[in-house]
This record gives C-alpha cells, sequence and structure tokens, in this order.
C-alpha cells in the first residue's frame, strides 16, 4: 500500500500489519510507530496555541536573516541554523494540524519544506536558498498539506532533543527568575515549542530498545507534550507559582525518560 502524505514530496511506504512506517520527507528517513499513537492526541490548541507558534515562526524568521546575512557569519552560526530549521520544520507541521485559524494556514506547507531544505543545507548557497523560500513561499503550493497526520516525520529525533535541552534551559530560568512577567511572550513561546516537539517525537523509535517498550514511550512524550501546555497555560494567566508547578512535572517526566531511553544522558 502506498500514498502520499505531507509535501509533494514526501511519501509514506506502509506494509500491511507492519509495526513501523518507513517515511521519507524531503530525504529524511526514519522509522516511527505504526500502531494508533496519533489517535487520542488532544487539538493542538490545547498544548501550543496557534498564535505562540507562530510568533515563534517570526522569530526564527528574523533570526534566520541575521544568521545568513554572510558566508562568514552562516558559517559561524551553522550549529544554531540547522538545529531551529528542524525545530521550524516540526511547528509547520503542528500548523498543518492545528485546529485554530491563523495566518501562516496557507503556507505551512512550504514552510514545512523550506524549514527541511534549510536543515539540510550544506553549503551557504543552499541555505540561502531555503532561507529565501522560507519568506517568500512559492505560488505553487502543490498538493494539499492539510491531509498529513501526526505520523508525519518532519525532522530527526536527535536535532529536537538538542533544541529541547536548549530551550528548557531558557524557559527553566524565565519561570523562575524575577523577570516573569516581562518574559511572558518569550516563555510563552518555549513552552509551545516544546510540547510540540513531545508530541512529534512520540513517533519515532529510534529511542527503543524493544518495540514493547513503545507505549511507555509515548505516555512520557505524551506527559511532556501536556505539562509543557499546562507550563504554557499558566505563563499566559501570569501565574507564576502554577508554572514552576508545571515545570517540575516536567522536569520529573523528563528524568525518568531519560533513565529509561537515555541513561547515558542524566
Amino acid at each position: 500500500m502506498q500514498w502520499c502524505i505531507g509535501s509533494r514530496r514526501g511519501r509514506v511506504i506502509a506494509a500491511a500489519g507492519a509495526l513501523t512506517l518507513i517515511i521519507v520527507v524531503n530525504g529524511i528517513a526514519g522509522r516511527v510507530l505504526a500502531e494508533p499513537a496519533t489517535a487520542d492526541v488532544p487539538a493542538v490548541s490545547t498544548f501550543a496555541p496557534a498564535d505562540v507558534l507562530v510568533s515563534q515562526v517570526n522569530e526564527w524568521l528574523k533570526q534566520f536573516e541575521a544568521d545568513l546575512a554572510t558566508p562568514e557569519e552562516y558559517a559561524a552560526k551553522l550549529t544554531r541554523v540547522q538545529r531551529d530549521a528542524h525545530s521550524l520544520a516540526v511547528v509547520a507541521a503542528a500548523l498543518i494540524l492545528h485546529d485554530q485559524p491563523h495566518e501562516l494556514k496557507a503556507s505551512a506547507g512550504e514552510l514545512l519544506e523550506g524549514a527541511q531544505a534549510l536543515a539540510a543545507a550544506t553549503d551557504y548557497a543552499a541555505a540561502k536558498a531555503a532561507n529565501d523560500r522560507l519568506r517568500s513561499p512559492s505560488a505553487e503550493k502543490g498538493e494539499p498539506l492539510a491531509s498529513i497526520t501526526w505520523d508525519v516525520q518532519a525532522a530527526p529525533i536527535e536535532p529536537l532533543m538538542k533544541q529541547v535541552t536548549f530551550i528548557y534551559n531558557r524557559l527553566r530560568r524565565g519561570v523562575n527568575g524575577t523577570r516573569f512577567e516581562k518574559q511572558q511572550a518569550e516563555n510563552a513561546r518555549y513552552a509551545a515549542l516544546l510540547a510540540v516537539i513531545g508530541q512529534v517525537v512520540s513517533i519515532d523509535k529510534t529511542s527503543l530498545k524493544e518495540d514493547s517498550d513503545a507505549p511507555k514511550w509515548r505516555e512520557l512524550c505524551a506527559a511532556m507534550r501536556d505539562e509543557a501546555g499546562q507550563v504554557g497555560a499558566a505563563v499566559k494567566s501570569l501565574d507564576q507559582a502554577a508554572a514552576k508547578s508545571a515545570l517540575e512535572r516536567l522536569d520529573r517526566s523528563c528524568t525518568e525518560c531519560h533513565k529509561i531511553f537515555r541513561p547515558d544522558i542524566q
């Protein structure tokens, strides 16, 4: 059985009854869970409001413009560019699947493909071309992207988890610090990003030793998603105590996940 999913360059190949899907989206291949793991995913708005995700996209687009100003600047900021481009891809997927209307709905598919191209760029010319595409989406939309599901692997897990570490540390300082109210917008973006990554990585089985580990993996990824969403909700209402409490729960879930699936990273 074969069908198209996501982008006009994306293709999913599945065997009936198989445990995994092999997904290729703009050259990114990965093994992901093919069980009905995403059937119970709550509405995206419950853990990552559309306006917050759009705000994060705009922040990245401004940062990419600065980081790609010259070949020298790009070389110096390559690690950040690639990390953020992978993250932009998963946020674009979340915006495609979002239940709330937002200004990027029509161009989210191009955003996904452009982010993947930027993450995969190996030289300045390719990176500039991908960035230009992000800033000026093509009028050629290809097949509609509204039909994709959470099973699409927008980015590999490794750079996403590196982003989690970076973003979590910033969110922890923002939630626990004295500038909680002033950093509301930034904290909201960080919480939403962590929530989306938690949902996206739940279908990736790279970290599993056995297929039987999948339910626990999904449980902990869902906890990351929901607890990050709770941090975001508390940030929105400027309830610092609730934000701290939710962040503590998120920290415990992440620690448990590392003990089980990545004991080498504590």
